[in-house]
């Protein structure tokens, strides 16, 4: 009798502590990151210098880009013919120098009293997108997006350069897990998701902005790295 009451003793103290733990798992609030890195293998620059308008395209083995408007942010100056100075309006005291003759792009600072330092080659690749035409493409090795969500911001990175605080996207936080993206700018229908509990960024058509729906059409871009700082 002793024995029973024993082992009836210890099942219930197991029931108890692992309805404790699993309660406490379910219930313990899931952490905001700090930083969210998304990394995708390649992107572009296109600018149409008779307009001064900018558009970046970040880029995945998948059908389409992800595409973040330049806005105000860039100044664009035709310095001679095939040759432009192009400025992101955060960069201080350098700019690029893009010549379209010699397809290269370099890098130029200005030290104190205005004296210029040795021009530093970009390696990026130009491309002039139709002969006769001044409209070209800077392709770089790798775009990055760096999200705090906590703050609400973000920044697009292209070879280590800021290129755009991305103002044309609008943001919805889900949950601390799962954010959305979408470009103003555009009229298309479908937007970007943040997953950071699959680690994951998805294009998604069919579904609605800002809510969870069972009509989400999914494009994972798995060729896409997300690196999540807590």
């Amino acid at each position: 009798m002793a024995k029973k009451n024993l082992l009836l003793t210890l099942s219930l103290l197991l029931f108890v502590l692992a309805s404790v733990f699993l309660f406490g798992q379910s219930s313990a609030p899931v952490k905001e990151p700090r930083q969210v890195n998304i990394i995708f293998p390649s992107g572009q620059l296109r600018c149409e210098p008779s307009t001064g308008k900018l558009v970046f395209d970040a880029k995945s083995m998948h059908k389409g880009d992800f595409r973040v408007e330049g806005g105000n942010e860039w100044e664009v100056i035709s310095v001679s013919a095939g040759v432009y100075h192009l400025k992101q309006s955060s960069w201080g005291n350098y700019f690029w120098k893009v010549d379209l003759i010699k397809r290269n792009a370099v890098k130029i600072s200005e030290g104190a009293a205005f004296t210029r330092q040795p021009d530093q080659p970009l390696g990026f690749e130009v491309v002039i997108l139709k002969p006769g035409e001044m409209a070209f493409v800077i392709n770089f090795r790798k775009m990055e997006l760096k999200f705090q969500p906590s703050k609400g911001q973000l920044k697009l990175y292209g070879d280590n350069f800021l290129l755009s605080n991305c103002s044309d996207l609008n943001q919805c936080k889900i949950n601390p897990q799962l954010y959305h993206l979408k470009n103003q700018m555009l009229t298309e229908d479908g937007f970007w998701k943040i997953d950071l509990g699959a680690g994951q960024l998805i294009y998604t058509t069919g579904g609605n902005f800002c809510q969870v729906s069972e009509k989400d059409s999914d494009l994972i871009w798995s060729d896409v790295r997300i690196d999540i700082k807590f």
